[in-house]
């Protein structure tokens, strides 16, 4: 994860999709119990987790409990939503629960019906502003341009630039036959990238094209190398760096 100038920050993952959160946390307008509830094929709203510290955990709730009825109401036929609209209400309020809970789980279960009350809690989270999904794989980093422009590079091979606010895409550059393990940008219209072979590429991000670099000592600078050092061609393998 990487914090943006503005306080937005951008997080990638294993699925290929880069996302662009909130820079201050939002407040649920309805106060929750704090449990994640399923309803199995011909079932009942049963709680399948719990959030740490939670309302619902305070008050004994356990995974595996099947809802029976909320606030009097019997919950056979609710569909999930209709459940969980049922569990939500202002925060501070109270909701009174009835559930089935096995005692004995095993060759002799036991199921034993519980009354439980659940103060209801106020609930903060950070929203998904954006989601860039162009990836195809396994998305290795995510940086931010000089132009407002988002850069990012996968284990599909591509170097792609983006739009923070939309999502609108502008340039794939591709090549990388390895996998995309690294990206930099070191000027305002170029990036270097490497992949797990070792090659090397050189961008114009104007163009999109590889080109060759015009600053020798910038490069070696951006690379971490020393003024002396032998500086490879842009298509020349060399030791991976390491990957951001």
């Amino acid at each position: 994860m990487r914090e943006l100038a503005d306080g937005r920050t951008v997080s990638w993952s294993a699925d290929g999709t880069v996302r662009i959160w909130a820079a201050e946390p939002t407040t649920f307008s309805k106060g929750l119990v704090g449990v994640s509830v399923k309803v199995p094929e011909g079932g009942r709203l049963t709680v399948e987790a719990l959030i740490e510290n939670g309302a619902a955990e305070e008050a004994g709730i356990l995974p595996g409990d099947v809802i029976l009825s909320i606030d009097g109401k019997g919950t056979e036929g609710l569909s999930l939503q209709e459940g969980v609209d049922l569990l939500g209400g202002p925060p501070g309020e109270s909701v009174h629960l009835v559930v089935a809970r096995q005692q004995r789980p095993g060759i002799e279960p036991q199921t034993q019906e519980i009354e439980i009350a659940v103060s209801r809690k106020s609930f903060r989270y950070v929203q998904t502003l954006m989601s860039f999904e162009g990836h195809s794989s396994q998305v290795r980093g995510a940086f931010p341009l000089h132009d407002g422009k988002m850069l990012s590079w996968s284990f599909d091979g591509t170097v792609r630039t983006w739009d923070p606010d939309t999502g609108r895409e502008f340039l794939v550059l591709e090549g990388h036959m390895m996998g995309t393990y690294g990206a930099l940008p070191i000027a305002p219209d170029r990036v270097v990238s490497w992949d797990g072979g070792g090659t090397l590429r050189y961008w114009d991000l104007e163009t999109g094209q590889l080109v060759t670099p015009a600053d020798r000592q910038e490069l070696k600078h951006a690379l971490g190398l020393s003024s002396e050092a032998e500086l490879p061609s842009w298509e020349q393998r060399m030791a991976p760096a390491n990957p951001s």
